[in-house]
């Protein structure tokens, strides 16, 4: 960030993410909404090192992702793709951790502008670049793009065992995030929980929101017109979601809504587009949920 010293590139950024990438047939892959993403850096940045984390084989084969390499702009120097290692288990961490924290040590000396990810510790390398540029008492931004705790209670809802193994070591690894965060020279907040979560940690906090759309995609004032006059005159409501079945993303939160619209007498249609890991789960809940009541609409999970 503007003021640090001792640094090699002038006007680059340094990103570690938890961005899943794969090797393809010509380098390192990463999927297209991440490539988006960087492709904006790019407008700002001269360079950008981009740190993710490697799909374990076969991995990638579980999502809808499109995967680019983003040929053209690691072509033109603008842009380095760099994996490190897939370590979401403890063993997998102490066996890399040594390695990793050497690299992005390097990384760290070597890029104007740091931004780190945070997720929650264990196979967490941007909280362990973090950590580090505390130590080289360097500025950085931390980004969080959910509340974690969260999302790992919506996992671990049907099972007693390990639900009480997480509840005894969030509150260590939640510490630690909020001192990275207090540390941090701007906190990037991705959406209203988020920042209601995390704001009071950091010095400097934003409520972001990372969205994909152009001004091509807004709807046409007649479009509005039919859509406003279809509802008034009492048709279905018609709902679609387009997105990865994973808990952070809502699915039971989702179905939660339809049954309320179902209980107040409102009729609809709704789809959803995608999917995940969380997708059987949900397509039982509403094939029992439609067992137990005949609903006035229908929900509809399908893979894209």
């Amino acid at each position: 960030m503007p003021g640090d010293e001792m640094v090699e590139k002038a006007d680059s950024a340094l990103l570690v993410t938890h961005v899943a990438l794969r090797e393809g047939q010509n380098g390192l892959e990463i999927d297209e909404q991440s490539a988006a993403g960087i492709a904006q850096w790019c407008k700002h940045f001269k360079q950008i090192s981009y740190y993710g984390v490697l799909s374990p084989a076969g991995g990638e084969g579980a999502s809808s992702n499109a995967w680019t390499n983003m040929e053209a702009l690691v072509a033109e120097g603008r842009v380095e793709l760099r994996a490190l290692p897939w370590a979401y288990r403890p063993t997998d961490m102490a066996r890399h951790v040594g390695a990793v924290r050497n690299e992005l040590r390097e990384a760290i000396t070597q890029h104007q502008h740091l931004c780190f990810t945070l997720g929650s510790i264990l196979g967490d390398w941007p909280s362990l670049g973090a950590i580090e540029a505390i130590r080289q008492k360097r500025r950085y931004a931390a980004w969080i793009d959910r509340v974690e705790p969260a999302i790992i209670r919506a996992k671990l809802v049907g099972s007693p065992v390990e639900r009480v193994a997480a509840e005894a070591i969030l509150p260590v690894t939640q510490g630690v995030i909020r001192y990275i965060l207090r540390k941090s020279a701007v906190a990037l907040l991705q959406g209203g929980d988020s920042f209601d979560f995390y704001a009071r940690s950091a010095p400097a906090p934003h409520c972001t929101y990372d969205t994909h759309t152009q001004r091509t995609d807004e709807i046409s004032l007649d479009e509005l017109t039919r859509k406003q006059t279809r509802i008034l005159s009492g048709a279905p409501l018609k709902i679609v979601y387009v997105g990865r079945v994973a808990a952070m993303k809502g699915p039971r939160d989702w179905l939660s809504t339809l049954v309320t619209l179902h209980r107040k007498g409102i009729a609809f249609d709704a789809c959803w587009i995608g999917d995940g890991p969380d997708l059987p789960a949900m397509r039982k809940e509403v094939c029992q949920r439609r067992s137990d009541s005949r609903p006035s609409g229908r929900s509809k999970s399908r893979p894209l």
